[in-house]
């Protein structure tokens, strides 16, 4: 950050641990904590060691998507498949909420407040689109509400 030299470079597929499909690129929305890294590539959540780019972990994800970490979870929302909760460190997943299931859509990022992730998905196959604001319970992942958004 103070002078802009490269530290590392990482080529997803390029490692063991990475996707056998050398032509991902990373493509979601990165979130950093600490020394981590957590960003997407291809169909995967990826999280890195932000100073050698070492690959801790990947879990399969639906794409596109956006990505939240808060108190230790990793929050991965997709407007195709809905919102997943990892366990920051380990990877595991902690729960799956489908929201509102859609064929193509796409989400906001989401965001934290309190207990409560709020996420703004859109229906695009809908003439015109349908939003909704979700309230998903951070710990368990059960949806407290949601509105149409105009």
């Amino acid at each position: 950050a103070l002078d802009g030299k490269l530290l590392w470079h990482d080529t997803p597929g390029s490692s063991p641990a990475a996707s056998n499909d050398a032509t991902d690129a990373f493509e979601s929305s990165l979130a950093v904590s600490h020394t981590m890294v957590y960003a997407g590539s291809g169909s995967y959540l990826y999280k890195l060691n932000s100073h050698n780019g070492a690959i801790l972990w990947r879990r399969r994800v639906a794409t596109p998507f956006k990505v939240l970490i808060a108190n230790g979870i990793v929050y991965a929302a997709s407007g195709s498949s809905g919102m997943d909760a990892f366990n920051a460190d380990s990877g595991k997943l902690l729960w799956h909420n489908a929201l509102n299931p859609m064929r193509i859509g796409a989400t906001a990022r989401p965001i934290l407040i309190g207990g409560e992730v709020y996420i703004e998905t859109m229906d695009e196959v809908k003439n015109p689109p349908e939003v909704f604001l979700h309230a998903i319970n951070a710990r368990n992942g059960v949806e407290n509400w949601h509105a149409s958004v105009t």
